[in-house]
Parts: structure tokens; C-alpha cells; sequence
């Protein structure tokens, strides 16, 4: 038994000798696999980062190859975005994730051509959406899966998607009507007007109106914000159809086109001023180029049949002077008509036509005319709607000072001790006056 039993003991260890053998076989083939996927990774890494110096240096040399595929830019004004830069190499950075993070965010960013390649797959999924919305008669459609922009095909147009009308949003509306007859309250000396901008991101004129339920149109404004508003003069900009519409503002920008802005600004002009003439000899201008894609069209990743083009009334500004930030400047930062004229817009199709034209959003714009029609002045509280008809109201007003809340520092009541305005006039689309920083403006 002894014997039988020390048999079996030495098979026993044998096998478990065999196994051991065979597992640091297995181990050792699966480290080296490992080591070789590793250095294949690494390589690979390496020869990544050693084409972006490639381009780099092709960029440098003048070659075209970089510009060609799009690896030379450090923002895309398709996506509204800076695009990452390859971080900092440390100790600190490779012992966690952050270096890595950096590492993806600059390959996706300067991937070739990416602007097309957006486009294109967002392209792909529209045309099986079309696909779906043709066999339910739908002419008004995602512009890609997951978008928050439709594109109505009847008007070769895109527009955003109605906010939800959900509890937040009724208390954030209520509670900034409030705040604005608040402050209109402790101010009854002032004159103080609301042009109401019809934005179709928020308008029962978009063509999403009656496709959703509970949103935030033209009845939820005027239930949870203007008819709340006391001791402020609304003036009234709805428009009466989807048709006018389409007529007052860009197909592919949710901001009025020129010629919709001066309309507007004879509908405020003249309910602040019954008595006086509003500006008439002014200049139709018209620019076919360059293509104008606006904000619509870029972050719904579609490009329209027909691009929009800028449209303008302008007049003779001699005389006018101008502050932006505290800085003086021409009257011509208001209106770039000979810059357009000179076709010294910018070649990037996706460049913001808008702001491009007239001009971006500055915390404080101050136009004078010492031959204005009188003396009085008037402030202006805006966002970015007020760009195209802030320079015709120097036309009557000595003075017009214009104030963006999103940057502006100050408050309302500084602007008021400073500036002494006859008349304020609150210029801004939906998501403005409800914001945080316009209620903020306002205390």
C-alpha cells in the first residue's frame, strides 16, 4: 500500500509539475503577445503624432497638402468650437487619465477634412429620415438622429426645436416678467419699452408647432411673461404666418434678416416716438456672396439647397462716433457693407455671416450724433437681435447706448445714473430675457 500510495503521490506531483510547466508556458506567451500589442499600440502612437509634425511641417514649407485637409485650423466655425491642442507631457499627466484624455481629444479634433465627414454622416441619416418622414407625409424632419433641428423641405429652411414647457419653464418665465415690472416699478420717472421678437425657436409660427405638445410658443410667452409685464410699453413684433416669417428672418439663422430688422425698428421707433419721423433715406444693398450658412444650419449639420445671402438698408453715417468696450472706433464696425463690397469677408463658408456683416456681441457700444434730430438719448438692453438697427435710432437719438446683460458688468441702475436715458428699450429674443444674467442685470 505504502508503495501504491508513494506511486500515486509522485504522479500526482508529476501532473501538477506538468501543469505548472504548461501554465508558465501559457504565461509567457500570453506576456509576450501582450509586449508585441504594446509595442504595436506605442508604435502606432508614434507614428500618429510623427504625421501631425509631418503636417506641421508641410504647413510651414507652404505646401497646400495641410490646408487641403483641413489640419491647420485651431477652431471650427462649423461646430462653434477651439479645438483641443495636444496637452502638456508629465509624470503628473500619465498617472491618470487626463494626458490620455488630451491625447483623443486633439486626434478627433484634427481629424482630416472633419467639417465633411460631420456633414456627411449627418447627411446619411437625414436621407433615411426623409425616407421615414415621405411615407408619413411629413415635409419637416430631424436633420440627423438625436438633432435638436428640423429642416422643413417646403422652404428649404432649419429651424430649432420648441423648448418644453415643463414646470422649470413656467417659474422661469414668471419669475423674470416678474422681475422686469419689478424693477419698471422702482423706476417710474423712466420710460421703458419691450419689443417683442418673434424668434421662431420659440414662435407657434415653427413649423414644429403642431407636432408637439407642451412647448414653449407664442401663447406660453404671452401667458407666463407679457401679460405679466406692467409699467413697460410692449410693442409688438408677432408675425401674422409661417409665410411672413420665412420673410423676416434667415432660412438657415434663427436672426431677422436686414430687411425684417428695419421694419422692426419702424414699428419701435415709432411707438416710442408718435410724434417724430423715423428714418427713411436709407440704401437697399444686397450681397449674393459669400454663402451664408447660419447658426441653424451649423448646428443642425445641414446645409440648405440655396444659401442665404445679406440683405441691408443703409444710409450715410458722416459725423457718427463710435465707442465698443470704451475704445473708439469707426462707424463702419456697425455695418461692414464696404468690407463686403471689397470681398474681404472671410473664405470659411461656416464663418458667421451675421456677426461678420454687422457685428458681434460687445458689453457696451455707445453711438453719437451730434446731428441727430434731438437731444435725447436712449439705451438700449439687447442680445445679439439688436446688431442690425441699433445704429438707426442715432438718426433721432444724440445719443444711443447699447448694453449686452450676458457681458456687461454693470447693473441696469448704473446704467441709468451714467447714461441718464430718456427712453430704455429691452431688445432681446426669449432665451435672453428669461436667462439668469438678465434677471441678475436687472437687481
Amino acid at each position: 500500500m505504502s508503495e501504491m500510495g508513494n506511486h500515486n503521490s509522485n504522479q500526482v506531483a508529476g501532473a501538477h509539475f506538468a501543469r505548472a510547466a504548461l501554465h508558465t508556458q501559457e504565461h509567457g506567451t500570453r506576456d509576450k503577445h501582450a509586449r508585441v500589442l504594446n509595442c504595436g499600440i506605442v508604435g502606432a502612437f508614434i507614428c500618429l503624432i510623427a504625421s501631425f509634425a509631418g503636417f506641421w511641417v508641410l504647413d510651414h514649407l507652404n505646401l497646400p497638402l495641410s490646408s487641403a485637409l483641413q489640419l491647420d485650423r485651431d477652431r471650427s466655425n462649423l461646430e462653434g468650437k477651439e479645438y483641443a491642442r495636444f496637452p502638456e507631457l508629465g509624470l503628473a499627466a500619465l498617472s491618470d487619465s487626463e494626458f490620455q484624455d488630451g491625447v483623443e481629444s486633439f486626434i478627433n479634433d484634427r481629424m482630416p477634412r472633419r467639417d465633411d465627414i460631420l456633414l456627411l454622416n449627418a447627411s446619411w441619416q437625414r436621407g433615411l429620415i426623409s425616407c421615414s418622414a415621405a411615407v408619413h407625409d411629413f415635409s419637416v424632419y430631424s436633420t440627423f438622429y438625436g438633432s435638436a433641428y428640423v429642416y422643413d423641405a417646403d422652404n428649404d429652411a432649419i429651424y430649432a426645436l420648441l423648448d418644453d414647457a415643463d414646470e422649470y419653464a413656467c417659474a422661469q418665465y414668471d419669475a423674470s416678467a416678474d422681475a422686469f415690472t419689478s424693477y419698471a416699478a422702482s423706476r417710474p420717472e423712466t420710460n421703458f419699452y419691450f419689443y417683442r421678437v418673434d424668434r421662431l425657436s420659440s414662435s407657434s409660427n415653427n413649423p414644429t408647432n403642431n407636432l408637439m405638445n407642451n412647448v414653449v410658443n407664442t401663447g406660453f410667452l404671452t401667458d407666463h411673461f407679457f401679460n405679466r409685464l406692467q409699467g413697460i410699453e410692449v410693442i409688438d413684433g408677432l408675425q401674422s404666418s409661417q409665410d411672413e416669417s420665412i420673410n423676416v428672418f434667415f432660412r438657415t439663422d434663427h436672426h431677422w434678416n436686414g430687411l425684417g430688422a428695419y421694419d422692426a425698428y419702424i414699428d419701435m421707433f415709432s411707438a416710442m416716438q408718435p410724434e417724430a419721423e423715423p428714418l427713411r433715406d436709407v440704401q437697399y444693398v444686397t450681397f449674393n456672396d459669400p454663402d451664408f450658412y447660419g447658426s441653424c444650419a451649423r448646428a443642425g449639420l445641414c446645409m440648405t439647397n440655396a444659401a442665404d445671402i445679406i440683405e441691408d438698408y443703409t444710409f450715410d453715417m458722416t459725423g457718427f462716433r463710435v465707442w465698443i468696450n470704451g475704445e473708439e472706433v469707426g462707424a463702419q464696425a456697425l455695418q461692414h457693407t464696404q468690407l463686403y463690397a471689397d470681398h474681404g469677408w472671410d473664405d470659411d463658408r461656416f464663418r458667421n455671416r451675421y456677426a461678420e456683416y454687422w457685428h458681434t456681441d460687445y458689453a457696451i457700444i455707445q453711438i453719437e450724433n451730434p446731428a441727430s434730430t434731438s437731444d435725447e438719448s436712449l439705451l438700449i438692453v439687447r442680445d445679439s437681435f439688436s446688431a442690425p438697427v441699433e445704429r438707426y435710432f442715432a438718426d433721432y437719438y444724440r445719443n444711443v447706448y447699447v448694453v449686452d446683460p450676458r457681458y456687461f458688468d454693470a447693473s441696469l441702475d448704473d446704467c441709468l445714473e451714467d447714461y441718464g436715458p430718456d427712453d430704455v428699450l429691452f431688445l432681446m429674443g426669449s432665451t435672453t430675457f428669461a436667462s439668469d444674467n438678465a434677471v441678475q442685470f436687472l437687481s
